[in-house]
């Protein structure tokens, strides 16, 4: 009797750590969503206006939509300043220097 009880409660506990370590990983690697290639969301932050936090030379550090990301340029900036965003290389982003929203026309690719 305490053997048959012995060998449920084993039994019982292969089951539970076969679902949570192989079938629960199997069934979110099958049907979780998909969030996209980050290369066709690059193109998200063209055009974009940033805020330089710090800037050293032709580069340095950028604020966009809350996050913090490396940029570079041809221009030095000052902090507080805005730019636009160029294009993203990776994750660096091209800077240029924001004047007023028609100086960027055909500028951003």
């Amino acid at each position: 009797m305490i053997l048959k009880i012995f060998l449920f409660i084993v039994l019982v506990w292969l089951l539970i750590e076969v679902i949570e370590h192989i079938i629960i990983p199997l069934a979110w690697l099958l049907f979780r969503k998909k969030s996209g290639d980050s290369r066709r969301r690059q193109g998200e932050m063209n055009g974009q206006v940033a805020v330089v936090r710090e800037w050293r030379k032709n580069k340095g550090l950028v604020e966009i939509r809350g996050e913090y990301w490396s940029a570079f340029s041809e221009s030095r900036f000052k902090p507080g300043q805005e730019v636009y965003v160029k294009k993203r290389d990776g994750l660096k982003l091209h800077v240029i220097p924001y004047e007023n929203k028609n100086d960027i026309k055909g500028i951003v690719s």
